[in-house]
């Protein structure tokens, strides 16, 4: 392996075949099956029929359980016959090559081990899903989309259909010397966050002046225990808890198109071979449009765009003397937006609903603020977001099974509403008083006694959560990203043993949308943790949002709720209203609705 890296792979190839003679010999078949297919995949690469040799590694692969070789063996075979032309045959190993995959993917059960694990395999998928729209047929297409999704936020789609299920509340089941020590390192943690006076992380703190590089020592210390203790808990838990079903289950296109709204369609996009490509779906027709962007275009425009919302955090003084300039500006990123993903399937957007499922890149970005010369996307359709469109799926079931809320019953929901104000949030108290006033008999909670405890106890019951608080997003490790509560700071690989199912959950506060993509398009960050514990709808910021412009959107939001609109029509109007009077879209398009309609 390590000569074929070098460039010496007809080198490599030879040791590889009298490496695998002598395990061979030596009874280790399993090993012996590893180096003949070096010796096979270099002969594969350059043209050379090594087929039959590569077909008994996979054999082996499979005979002696290594689904990881077996994948491999089989995805070499895939690119060798589309290379000569063979798509039948290559579809058939290509497939097979996948269905390995995932069988080693149920073998990883530890999500931290699980992600890493996959980094290196993701591209059977995109040689399956090319291959598939290569050929082009009607069939073609809608399997290639149930592959994007295979490919794609498996792990969260598990937590989120499995949300329900008490067995994977693994701290519940746990040893309780190991309860106790994850009980102990996150008090730890937490003292050291507020004694530092940062919920940061190390890295951040290592660069702050004053603070002493011990002290910085000692909390990456204490992360690193932690996040050994919570993967310790997870290994400890039953495996009905680790894994009850092969990973997040897909559903057909077919089950897709049924869960549509007659004026709804789904857009899901998928990056791969360095091209943006959209699948278009609706209750009666689905298309795929191939090469719409580059991905590096689409990167690009996501710089420029938080280039514009960092301008916008400038000095006040700054911000007032140039609005006009700053306003031209990000409409012309806006508008770049527009052109790369929406211009290319205008024409294919049926109805007045639209639902993202971005991938890669994409995600963040704000589709319903993209400008179209001086319409901006918003006031054509009403948008929704979701991670995958397996798991909108999911999120529609769920809806169907608990049911809707009737015009006018919205204001006798169960409501918890929090707020903890701090610096630069002075008004999130008066928001919540606000909302407070729509409300039959809502459970609010102001300043110090906006406890976590609080919040964990009257949560599950609430049909509807909004927490007005400071938010962080933690890059380097996105599972310790948090809410501040009065007392202590909720992290969001805590809500993993929480069971939140409401009807929606607002997080007022900056960035709450923020995740790192992971392998396999894992989104990590706050979002994630609401979501796997079974939140149906989210209202998310993707940017940090003004005071005043998010008390002003909340407030109207929260009107039309209680006038009986969608959660995704009550935003729209929101936007809409407040983009009079905060007219750059930093202050009124920084919210998102992810899930639910």
């Amino acid at each position: 392996h390590v000569l074929r890296v070098s460039g010496e792979a007809a080198r490599a190839a030879r040791q590889a075949s009298e490496a695998a003679k002598a395990l061979e010999a030596a009874g280790l078949y399993g090993w012996a099956a590893e180096a003949a297919f070096i010796a096979h995949d270099v002969a594969l690469e350059r043209g050379e029929d090594a087929t039959k040799g590569m077909e008994q590694v996979a054999r082996v692969a499979r005979e002696h359980l290594r689904s990881s070789l077996e994948s491999r063996a089989h995805h070499s075979l895939g690119r060798y016959y589309r290379q000569k032309g063979d798509i039948p045959k290559a579809l058939e190993h290509l497939r097979a090559a996948v269905d390995a995959l995932e069988h080693a993917r149920t073998l990883v059960s530890i999500e931290a081990f699980h992600v890493a694990f996959l980094r290196d395999k993701l591209a059977v998928y995109d040689d399956l899903v090319a291959t598939l729209l290569t050929r082009g047929l009607r069939s073609d297409v809608s399997e290639a989309l149930e592959y994007v999704e295979r490919s794609k936020s498996r792990l969260l789609l598990e937590r989120f259909q499995q949300a329900h299920n008490d067995a994977l509340r693994t701290r519940g089941n746990l040893d309780p010397s190991l309860s106790a020590r994850l009980a102990q390192l996150r008090a730890e943690l937490i003292e050291h966050y507020q004694g530092l006076h940062s919920f940061d992380g190390p890295e951040h703190l290592r660069k702050r002046v004053g603070v002493k590089i011990g002290d910085v020592q000692v909390l990456r210390a204490l992360e690193d225990a932690y996040e050994k203790a919570l993967r310790e808990a997870e290994l400890a838990a039953p495996e009905v808890a680790r894994r009850s079903k092969p990973l997040g289950q897909v559903p057909t296109t077919e089950e897709l198109q049924a869960a549509l709204a007659e004026d709804e369609t789904l857009v899901e996009y998928a990056c791969f071979q360095g091209q943006v490509a959209a699948f278009v779906l609706t209750r009666n027709d689905l298309v795929a449009r191939l090469n719409i962007a580059s991905v590096a275009d689409v990167t690009d425009v996501g710089r420029r765009l938080r280039r514009e919302l960092d301008r916008m955090e400038s000095d006040p003084e700054f911000v007032a003397r140039h609005r006009s300039d700053l306003q031209s500006s990000m409409d012309r990123v806006l508008s770049d937006l527009y052109d790369l993903l929406l211009a290319p399937i205008h024409g294919m957007l049926k109805g007045e609903r639209v639902s993202i499922v971005p991938h890669s890149d994409l995600h963040g970005l704000p589709l319903h603020a993209a400008k179209d010369g001086g319409t901006y996307a918003l006031d054509r359709w009403e948008f929704t977001y979701s991670p995958g469109a397996s798991l909108w799926y999911s999120g529609v079931l769920r809806e169907r099974e608990r049911g809707t809320i009737e015009t006018g019953q919205f204001v006798r929901q169960k409501a918890l509403l929090m707020a903890v104000p701090g610096p630069g949030i002075e008004l999130v108290y008066e928001e919540v008083r606000q909302l407070a006033d729509l409300f039959e008999n809502p459970t609010v909670l102001y300043g110090e006694d906006a406890t976590l405890q609080a919040f964990r106890k009257y949560a599950p019951e609430s049909a509807v959560i909004h927490l007005a608080t400071h938010a962080l997003f933690r890059a380097d490790n996105p599972l310790f990203s948090g809410l501040q509560f009065a007392d202590e700071w909720l992290m969001a690989h805590d809500l993993y043993d929480n069971y939140l199912d409401c009807y929606l959950t607002t997080l007022s506060a900056c960035r709450t949308a923020a995740t790192h993509v992971e392998a396999g398009d894992e989104l990590f960050g706050l979002m994630r943790g609401f979501l796997a514990a079974g939140a149906r709808s989210l209202t998310v910021s993707l940017w940090p949002a003004a005071d005043e412009a998010t008390m002003s959107l909340m407030v109207h939001f929260y009107r039309n709720l209680a006038a009986g609109m969608s959660r995704a029509g009550a935003l729209r109007a929101a936007q809409q209203s407040i983009r009079d009077g905060y007219s750059h879209a930093y202050h009124w398009a920084a919210f998102a609705l992810v899930g639910a309609r």
